[in-house]
């Protein structure tokens, strides 16, 4: 019997949106998270803490979400244009790169959190976590930003093959 399909393993297909429609989950959890945490401190701490604190949460907050909007400019050079498109390398490139930029987003929430332990007061976590959602939905791995970064990659004429 024949069929159209080729015995064996198929070859990994990978497209920009393939890799948008994997991280899209990772990207809302990690951005429900904070919110989760702000909550859960805000019916925990009946003190908002010291202007010092939320001071240092502000300042922490807003270093990490420099760091992530410069990883990508730190991570993605340009391909050799002689060299052959390689769909799979660039996937696990962007794909790092995004994992790189949501993971220092999230930092902040981190960081308020453990101010506020520390502190035993609400303001350092609710500003690191308003800074951290907003970064994870500013920085997150959209469509247009995928774009981006895989043009960034094909800057000298190489090619991606996605």
């Amino acid at each position: 019997m024949s069929t159209s399909v080729p015995p064996g393993p198929q070859p990994r297909r990978t497209s920009l949106d393939k890799i948008g429609t994997e991280l899209r989950p990772i990207l809302l959890a990690m951005a429900g998270g904070p919110v989760l945490l702000i909550v859960v401190v805000l019916l925990s701490f009946t003190e908002s803490g010291g202007v010092t604190s939320f001071l240092i949460a502000l300042v922490a907050g807003l270093a990490l979400m420099s760091a992530a909007w410069l990883v990508p400019g730190a991570r993605l050079s340009p391909l050799d244009p002689g060299q052959r498109a390689d769909p799979i390398a660039a996937e696990q490139t962007l794909r790092t790169t995004a994992m790189l930029t949501m993971a220092l987003a999230e930092a902040p929430v981190l960081i308020g959190l453990a101010i506020a332990f520390v502190t035993n007061g609400w303001l350092p976590a609710l500003a690191g976590g308003i800074i951290a959602t907003a970064g994870l939905l500013v920085f997150g791995p959209t469509r247009a930003r995928l774009t981006a970064w895989k043009e960034r990659l094909e800057e000298h004429g190489a090619r991606t093959g996605l």
